[in-house]
């Protein structure tokens, strides 16, 4: 028997050739079970959310990535929560798990896109403009690469202190600073949550792809000294608009 991948409920299973059936952690951890290439002779989604449905299979892709605040226009209701993502319920066969996970952002209008100053690539919708950040926040790095980057629904601002101290960067928060959210209540850095799983990243490569992914941009008045986090659109105002509740 042939690897295959199922999908269920939100669940990745693995099927291996020897029979085996194991879970995408496992699958993650043995990476030899899988070629990211190789074309498998099933894939099964069964009413699995987007996002999950997404990060499972770009896993097996095995590239470091993340996914938009949102991947799909919010629903217009008045309801505290999030709105929810589509269920996805798909059946390919011999397709690769690279195949199928394009063949999935396209049904559903989204794009990968990758910033070269940090290789991460993020994955959003088509419509929405990929801006990179300039490549000389990220450039120049002399920290060493991290090995693992492993962020399990970690507070936002606790991600970005925690990278910027990896960096050497002395930066000020602002912890009411609105970020885009998934659904329509309000999110602010200290609510919002990050999971990501990266390699081979250099801190300041990390702490640009997660600040940009949240349409937020690093300033330092000179190279080495403080810096503070504020949002793109008030980076790209005159100077008079960056006033203290941007940062």
């Amino acid at each position: 028997m042939k690897n295959m991948i199922c999908i269920c409920g939100g669940v990745l299973w693995l099927l291996t050739t020897s029979g085996a059936r194991l879970s995408a952690a496992e699958a993650v951890a043995a990476p030899s079970a899988i070629h990211p290439n190789e074309a498998l002779p099933l894939i099964v989604l069964d009413r699995v959310p987007l996002p999950d449905a997404i990060a499972n299979l770009a896993r097996q892709v095995d590239f470091n990535f993340m996914l938009a605040p949102r991947l799909t226009p919010a629903a217009k209701n008045h309801s505290a929560g999030p709105t929810p993502e589509p269920l996805v319920s798909r059946r390919w066969t011999n397709l690769s798990a690279p195949q199928a996970l394009r063949l999935l952002l396209e049904e559903h209008g989204l794009t990968l896109a990758t910033n070269p100053a940090t290789s991460v690539v993020r994955i959003a919708a088509t419509h929405a403009a990929a801006r990179a950040a300039a490549n000389n926040l990220a450039a120049g790095d002399t920290n060493p690469p991290i090995a693992q980057i492993r962020l399990d629904a970690v507070p936002l601002a606790d991600a970005v202190r925690m990278l910027a101290a990896q960096a050497r960067l002395d930066v000020t928060l602002n912890p009411e600073l609105p970020v885009p959210s998934p659904g329509p209540r309000e999110e602010t850095v200290s609510t919002a949550t990050v999971s990501v799983g990266w390699k081979g990243l250099r801190p300041r490569q990390a702490l640009v792809a997660l600040l940009e992914n949240y349409d937020l941009i690093l300033v330092e008045d000179r190279p080495g000294a403080s810096a503070w986090i504020m949002r793109r659109e008030s980076a790209e105002a005159p100077a008079g608009g960056r006033g203290p509740a941007n940062r």
